[in-house]
């Protein structure tokens, strides 16, 4: 082929046959050429080289698988991108054309045969389709297809040229947004997306907010849309609280508060919001996104149980108060009838009952005088039980009281029991441990250990008679504290020589049956 120009020195293509003419002897005498402009062709075959060119060039830029279906044949060329995009190595990719059939999701091959014979049939140049495609290991990716369909000078369609797009990741994201879409649609949490920095010292400009928002305030879209939630504040709004708000903001810090808005119509609510901030790649914060819930009924029914523990408070003080008081009255009748009776034993047990009755009233006076009316420091209340039984009793002995406490806290159920023990202890020692003593010195210890109390009373008196033992079967003290102890579950025990004596006592805490209950366990 040779290039020539014409006289208007346009260039165009030759094809030159030269066949030599030879005489009678053999001898060349002439040469014939036949000559044929081939311009078209040559032009074709530069075009298709180009195309080939350009097309290898955008099969190594791209990730995109391409294919090539020769309709006449059935057969499909791909790319390398198809072993790198589904996994399949090269000898696994054979018969391609029925091999990309089946690979299709069984829920897709149906559509995507029509969405080709649609192609064909109304000879459409491009068309997309989108379908499910298994890769190798037998997961499927999300394909996005777009394809040009060739046809031949008659019009007549006979390849297909395609681009496969791995759009997995965009389909599940897509996914997802769909999914918080219909949360922050449908959930009965008012939601509201501000930009990120305030329009002015207040607010931040309002970008969207769902129809849960619309329910609890009153506002509609239109209404807020552009503008800050200033309109929620009312006389009632929390300074304090917002002024912290505002400062979570400006540190780009979420934050949760409990704060009174009123709704269009002026109606007060109570709103909980969470602010959470929404950032970007470079950690720089956009947008805010506030998420709240009318707690009105709530903390209508948190200030009805108040004002009810309230009340109940109240009541269990005036209860103890009133317990404390007929107490007195009891224990003051039972002085006046030892104080007039000439009988000095009947004298000794009804003022043994008056001390008894006034240990039981030192509980309730502490209860009173407390925040809690079934829990009592004990420790307070046992150093003001054994200064009132030494002022009571009046003794000639100047005794001197050592108190070791822990501090310890009992319920009701043990304070009573317990100090009642205390109560004949020290109500024994006072009487028999000092006789012909002028001075006395006794010790009581209070420890814990976990949630096991120990209790110790030492005096320096004269120690326990020789008949001790039997004692206890006709003392009636004696047998008050071996029944308490039983009502507490604790272990006793008496140590006695010449230094003076030591009680013991050791149980563990525990909601045990009240004063009011059987000493039998």
């Amino acid at each position: 082929m040779v290039l020539n120009y014409s006289k208007e020195g346009d260039p165009y293509w030759l094809e030159i046959n030269i066949d030599p003419i030879f005489n009678e002897n053999g001898e060349c005498t002439h040469f014939i050429a036949i000559q044929r402009d081939v311009t078209e062709k040559v032009e074709r075959e530069q075009e298709l080289k180009s195309t080939v060119e350009r097309y290898d060039i955008v099969s190594k830029a791209t990730s995109d698988t391409i294919w090539d279906f020769d309709l006449g044949e059935d057969k499909m060329l791909y790319n390398d991108n198809i072993h790198v995009m589904f996994g399949y190595s090269h000898e696994k990719v054979n018969h391609v054309g029925s091999w990309w059939r089946e690979k299709i999701h069984p829920e897709d091959q149906l559509h995507i045969s029509q969405e080709l014979r649609n192609a064909i049939t109304f000879r459409k140049d491009r068309f997309q389709m989108e379908y499910r495609f298994r890769c190798a290991d037998g997961t499927y990716k999300h394909i996005y297809d777009r394809a040009f369909l060739i046809k031949d000078e008659n019009g007549e369609p006979v390849r297909m040229i395609g681009a496969m797009q791995d759009v997995t990741n965009m389909v599940e994201e897509q996914e997802q947004m769909r999914l918080l879409q219909s949360v922050i649609t449908n959930t009965n949490k008012s939601v509201v997306i501000t930009e990120a920095e305030p329009v002015d010292q207040t607010g931040r400009k309002i970008l969207y907010v769902n129809d849960a928002f619309s329910t609890i305030t009153g506002y509609s879209e239109e209404e807020v849309l552009g503008k800050t939630t200033d309109m929620l504040i009312g006389t009632e709004t929390n300074t304090e609280l917002r002024n912290e708000l505002r400062s979570s903001l400006m540190n780009c810090e979420s934050s949760e508060i409990e704060i009174i808005n009123y709704r269009k119509n002026g109606e007060k609510i109570w709103i909980h919001t969470s602010g959470v901030p929404v950032e970007n790649r470079d950690g720089v914060c956009t947008h805010w996104v506030f998420i709240s819930r009318n707690i009105t009924s709530q903390k209508e029914q948190e200030e009805k149980i108040l004002a009810s523990l309230k009340e109940k408070e109240t009541l269990l003080a005036e209860i103890h108060h009133r317990v404390k008081n007929n107490l007195a009255v009891v224990s003051s009748l039972m002085e006046l009838q030892a104080m007039n009776s000439e009988n000095q034993e009947l004298q000794n047990q009804l003022m043994s009952g008056v001390m008894r009755i006034k240990s039981m009233a030192t509980i309730h006076e502490q209860l009173y005088q407390s925040n809690s009316f079934s829990k009592l420091q004990f420790s307070d209340g046992l150093k003001r039980l054994v200064n009132s039984l030494i002022g009571a009793l009046q003794m000639d002995v100047g005794i001197e009281i050592n108190f070791d406490l822990d501090n310890v806290e009992l319920s009701i159920n043990q304070g009573i029991p317990c100090s009642l023990l205390v109560n004949e202890i020290i109500t024994n020692i006072l009487k028999h441990g000092y006789k012909g003593r002028e001075r006395g010195l006794i010790t009581i210890r209070l420890r814990q250990s976990g949630e096991v109390i120990q209790l110790e009373i030492e005096d320096d008196g004269n120690g326990l008679p020789d008949n001790f033992e039997t004692m206890g079967e006709s003392s009636m003290g004696m047998q008050l504290i071996e029944l308490l102890t039983q009502q507490l579950k604790g272990q006793k025990n008496y140590s006695s020589g010449e230094s003076g004596t030591t009680f013991s006592l050791r149980f563990s805490k525990q909601e045990g049956k009240g004063i009011g209950s059987s000493f039998v366990q």
